[in-house]
């Protein structure tokens, strides 16, 4: 996270607490549906879209529907046994994509790129 907009960033056993800990988020049931997943930052925010971006907002958990639903992905399988592909619950058919080390929300599109920007890796927890 870079000023609470989702970004990915290196990150290694070398690298410190505070930064294992911002790069660690807990998966838990989806606000918005128990089918679903959200995931939880250290400091308890929940990741959400917010027009094409995924952001860790100040409060807002619960506080309405909308909420929920930004904050709710559902999980497609994708190029690899350990990959995942992560769909927005509230814009079906819109996908967490990597944009150089920015993550956004894009629509599916069936390339190659498409589907090794929207894969990601399933690993232990830092923190």
């Amino acid at each position: 996270m870079v000023d609470d907009i989702g970004c990915i960033e290196v990150v290694s056993s070398v690298s410190s607490t505070a930064v294992r800990r911002e790069a660690t988020f807990t998966v838990v049931r989806g606000l918005a549906d128990p089918n679903g997943f959200s995931l939880r930052a250290s400091d308890g925010r929940f990741l959400r879209q917010d027009g094409s971006r995924l952001r860790l907002p100040l409060g807002g958990f619960g506080a309405t529907q909308s909420f929920d639903r930004d904050a709710t992905f559902v999980v497609r399988r994708d190029l690899g046994a350990r990959s995942v592909a992560l769909e927005s619950y509230s814009h079906p058919g819109r996908y967490i994509r990597r944009g150089g080390r920015e993550l956004w929300i894009d629509l599916y599109n069936d390339s190659y790129r498409f589907r090794v920007e929207t894969s990601f890796a399933i690993t232990d927890a830092w923190s």
